[in-house]
């Protein structure tokens, strides 16, 4: 595994004790923090959003993803935790 291109999110997120983060393209990243969603100032687009998958991802995943636009994985953030994506 290793630091994803979202380590600072993950980190952010843990530390706030976070129980989602909700990953849109062009859209603020929001956390899900006791019940409630806190938009955070980080805006990922198109292209960054790739970039993680393809990080996270294997490539037998990235084909399933590629063919159904579905993602279904577990991933260990460095030095942070492990995350269901």
């Amino acid at each position: 595994m290793g630091i994803s291109l979202l380590h600072e999110v993950f980190e952010m997120g843990v530390s706030s004790n976070a129980s989602d983060w909700h990953l849109k393209e062009d859209c603020p990243i929001n956390l899900r923090i006791e019940g409630k969603l806190v938009e955070t100032d980080f805006v990922p687009d198109r292209e960054m959003i790739s970039k993680v998958i393809e990080q996270m991802a294997n490539e037998d995943q990235l084909k399933r993803f590629n063919e159904s636009g579905d993602l279904d994985l577990s991933y260990v953030e460095e030095n942070i935790g492990r995350f269901r994506v």
